[in-house]
């Protein structure tokens, strides 16, 4: 994942972009994303809908889907 938050870290907008992982449960993680506007974040989703799925994310979930990508951006500053 460490090559995957460097990458989106570059994409415009992206303020931040990281995965942590639970110590108390190492099959979880979580994803802390912020973004300038709405449009960054659509570009983001757009960029991901457009790429090939990750096989090794894809492995680590139980279903072997794709992540969603339908999140919506939230302005809290």
């Amino acid at each position: 994942m460490a090559g995957r938050c460097r990458a989106v870290q570059q994409e415009p907008g992206c303020q931040q972009f990281e995965v942590f992982q639970s110590i108390l449960d190492p099959d979880k993680l979580v994803v802390l994303e912020l973004w300038a506007d709405q449009a960054a974040l659509d570009a983001h989703a757009q960029a991901n809908a457009a790429q090939p799925p990750n096989q090794a994310l894809a492995a680590l979930r139980a279903d072997g889907t794709r992540p969603r990508e339908d999140y919506v951006y939230n302005r809290t500053r």
